[in-house]
């Protein structure tokens, strides 16, 4: 059985990259679709759009851009794994939506009741250091 340390530097990136690589593949299908039906809205998995996480720098780091007047981001689901530990904070704009976690890797499934970003405000990562930080995000944009 594989040790904890080799699961979480060595097992969990490979799956992960493969999740975004299925993620990937959702969403061209659904552009796909979206164009030969004329641009109606398509939101892949169940209703969930999946959004890869890539970054590295500290501090503010947006995740999915400000959705628009009237509209706001719903969370559904996060998956991070990160370099080394550090300091997290979840962030809908400006605010807080979370104190500063320590973590090193964290999957968190807010399932019935999304992490509820405030009308036309980005989701954020804040980063405590430079530390590469890699998963992806479910998320429903929601007209209010």
């Amino acid at each position: 059985m594989a040790n904890l340390n080799d699961v979480v530097t060595n097992q969990i990136p490979t799956m992960i990259q493969g999740v975004k690589a299925a993620c990937d593949s959702i969403e061209t299908a659904c552009e796909a679709i979206q164009a030969d039906i004329g641009g109606a809205v398509i939101s892949p998995v169940g209703g969930l759009s999946c959004t890869p996480i890539s970054i590295s720098a500290s501090g503010d780091n947006t995740i999915i851009a400000a959705p628009g007047a009237g509209k706001h981001l719903a969370i559904y689901r996060l998956v991070l794994v990160v370099g080394s530990e550090i300091g997290v904070i979840l962030k809908s704009g400006a605010a807080e939506k979370t104190g500063a976690m320590s973590m090193r890797s964290i999957i968190i499934d807010f399932d019935r009741t999304p992490l509820e970003c405030g009308t036309n405000e980005a989701f954020i990562i804040n980063l405590a250091s430079a530390v590469t930080t890699t998963g992806f995000v479910q998320h429903r944009t929601v007209t209010e």
